[in-house]
Parts: C-alpha cells; structure tokens; sequence
C-alpha cells in the first residue's frame, strides 16, 4: 500500500480522501483494498512495472508546485517592499494560491486562469512587467 500523500518527517499528515495504490499478489491486493476501505480511503490497483510512474506523477505534482511557491517568495517580498510583515504577507498570499489549486480541480485548468491574462488585458500585464522590472534586482531577475 502507497498512500499518495506527502511525507516531509514533520507530524502525521492527514490521509482522509487519500488514494492508496496496492500492488501484490490477489489476496495482498484484496487484504489492502479492504484496508483502504475501512480507512476510507480511495484504494487504486497499479501494475508492479508501472509503479514508477505512479510515484513520478505525484513527485512531479509536488516540486512543481513547490518551485512555484517558492518562486512566488518575490510575491512575499514585494508586499513586504510596501511596509507589510513578511508573516502577514504570506498569509495575504497563501489563501489566494490555494484558490488557483481549488479553482483547477474545480473547473480545470484553462478556466481556472484569473485576471489580466484571462481577460486579455496586456496593458495591466505590461505594467506588471515594467514595475517588476524597477523593483529590487533580484525581482527584476526572476
């Protein structure tokens, strides 16, 4: 059984509504199917060969977000710029990351872009780019 959940060594995290991929034998998969059921949990069956890519997927899901939220730290920092407390700043900005990943499972990814790219608006995106580039260095950079 292979929970498809993170594990970063910090606390328990939580499993409900997790999917839980089995692999075995026909009484191995039966036993881990109940098992996942009384969790209730989502138990899915995947080919022993093709486990690699079950973990690849969720590997890629993962960092890719990461990289991005990290990335997105010049958000941080640009709130911060404007007399915000970096703590404060992160809370502003988390909510609104979270509702992009909300609004993507929601209505899928092309629906779930928001602003002045989803309404065409370049000149706002524009403006973007010029303050970003007047910003800090590092700012300007990424």
């Amino acid at each position: 059984m292979h929970p498809l959940q993170t594990f970063s060594g910090v606390g328990v995290p939580p499993l409900e509504g997790k999917v839980f991929a089995v692999e075995g034998d026909v009484t191995a998969v039966r036993a881990a199917r109940q098992i996942a059921r009384a969790l209730r949990r989502i138990p899915s069956a995947y080919h022993g060969r093709k486990k690699i890519l079950y973990h690849a997927a969720a590997a890629l899901a993962a960092w890719h977000v990461l990289a991005l939220v990290e990335a997105a730290t010049h958000a941080t920092q640009l709130l911060v710029s404007l007399a915000m407390k970096r703590r404060e700043a992160a809370r502003t900005l988390l909510p609104l990351t979270r509702q992009v990943l909300d609004n993507f499972e929601r209505v899928g990814p092309r629906a779930a872009w928001t602003g002045p790219l989803a309404r065409g608006d370049y000149k706002i995106v524009e403006a973007h780019q010029r303050a970003l580039h007047d910003a800090q260095e590092e700012i300007a950079q990424a």
